[in-house]
């Protein structure tokens, strides 16, 4: 039996404590993650312009990693994911307007980030030399 309970930014699962900022499952990667509020004060909220989603868990991954911290996976994180669920219930032109969002937040991610997840090319959003929050 897996037990677990978030208290002030610390897992406790099974008794054993994981203090994180960045937290995501092992097994299923952006499907199943949680931030502190920490994490939130240091690299910022997500990226709005990735709507409604799609490339923003990516996203706020690299401007984590970039800033040189480690996310913290958790195993034995059990949970059901239901995949592409509201998809299904898609009508066709619903489901075009769907592949047209995904589609319209790839490239502003390679814009953003010079490629696409894990073949980034820029250090900073935009290969801009600073970056204000």
């Amino acid at each position: 039996m897996i037990c677990n309970l978030f208290v002030n930014n610390i897992l406790y699962q099974n008794n054993v404590c994981f203090d994180f900022d960045f937290a995501l499952s092992i097994s299923r990667s952006f499907s199943c993650f949680c931030i502190s509020n920490k994490c939130v004060d240091s690299i910022g909220l997500f990226d709005e312009n990735f709507h409604p989603a799609y490339f923003e868990d990516c996203d706020y991954a690299r401007r984590f990693l970039l800033k040189d911290r480690e996310i913290t996976k958790i195993h034995n994180c059990d949970y059901i994911h239901d995949h592409s669920t509201t998809m299904k219930k898609y009508n066709h032109e619903q489901l075009q307007e769907h592949h047209a969002r995904f589609a319209a937040n790839k490239l502003y991610y390679i814009h953003k980030w010079g490629g696409e997840p894990h073949q980034e090319i820029y250090n900073n959003p935009f290969n801009l030399s600073e970056v204000s929050k």
